[in-house]
């Protein structure tokens, strides 16, 4: 898994892969002979602390989070990663880059029109590179928030954590079928 988030990085940073590397690791099932770590063996209580105190921070500093329930607060705004990826430390990194951004450029207290201004920003200022030829678990907030390369999935994860670290709620669903598909 990390040659492979070495991989996407080169083709982040370069804008290419050397294609005997990119057929190495195209064909690679990360799924097979992965053995399954549980979060309650390996997590902190510092860590989960830091990220439940985070996530309060967050959900405080906007107008629009007096609104939330405990319940959606837990669902949608506090988990700390998304799906298979590793768990790892990365809401300061998000909300030091992205608090300043929606300062800068909302200052209303409608969430809706927070996240409309903040979809222009990210759109105008933020390059994401897709790349789909590699098959790999979740990336994770860190690496996403370093190189931003993959498929549809981490451009969706990408966002996730920055509406996340913004104390907005956030899911995301799958389209087994896209519109464009056939």
């Amino acid at each position: 898994i990390d040659s492979i988030k070495a991989a996407m990085a080169d083709i982040s940073v370069y804008g290419a892969i050397d294609p005997a590397r990119k057929q190495r690791w195209t064909e690679y099932r990360y799924e097979i002979g992965v053995d399954r770590i549980y979060d309650a063996q390996t997590l902190s209580s510092d860590y989960l602390i830091e990220n439940i105190d985070m996530t309060f921070e967050a959900v405080e500093k906007w107008p629009w989070g007096k609104y939330y329930s405990f319940d959606d607060i837990c669902r949608y705004i506090l988990p700390y990663r998304i799906g298979d990826e590793k768990p790892e430390r990365w809401r300061r990194a998000f909300a030091d880059k992205y608090v300043p951004v929606m300062d800068s450029i909302y200052a209303g207290t409608d969430v809706v029109d927070a996240v409309i201004s903040l979809h222009k920003y990210l759109k105008n200022s933020t390059t994401f590179v897709y790349e789909n030829d590699f098959h790999s678990p979740r990336l994770g907030g860190e690496y996403l928030f370093k190189y931003s390369v993959g498929a549809c999935r981490e451009g969706t994860d990408m966002v996730t954590y920055i509406l996340r670290s913004l104390g907005i709620p956030a899911s995301a669903d799958l389209y087994v079928y896209a519109p464009d598909s056939y």
